[in-house]
């Protein structure tokens, strides 16, 4: 889980969402990993290529989620990869990260 403070300026780095592990280890694919928000953010602002995830407008916690414990944006993480040594292609899981 990562987490930012509130009234955190424009451009914050929040930290990286990260698409390494989600398999098994044996599956002999060379993975590529995209990633995106699920829903559209005016808050945040996630690097497609390398998970970077930052602020895209100061944050209000009372405008952002006021009636929950706490703010969730969950981003999907999406692998696509070629195989090797085996007959199969297209390996597409999507996991997700939340904030």
């Amino acid at each position: 889980m990562l987490s930012v403070a509130e009234e955190s300026p424009v451009g914050t780095r929040i930290g990286f969402v990260n698409g390494q592990g989600q398999d098994d280890g044996h599956s002999h694919v060379t993975a590529e990993w995209r990633y995106r928000i699920r829903s559209s953010s005016a808050y945040f602002d996630v690097d497609e290529l390398t998970g970077l995830l930052r602020t895209a407008a100061v944050l209000d916690r009372e405008e952002l989620c006021p009636f929950e414990p706490f703010c969730e944006l969950v981003v999907d993480v999406i692998a696509t990869g070629t195989c090797r040594e085996c007959s199969e292609t297209d390996v597409t899981p999507a996991t997700e990260s939340q904030v």
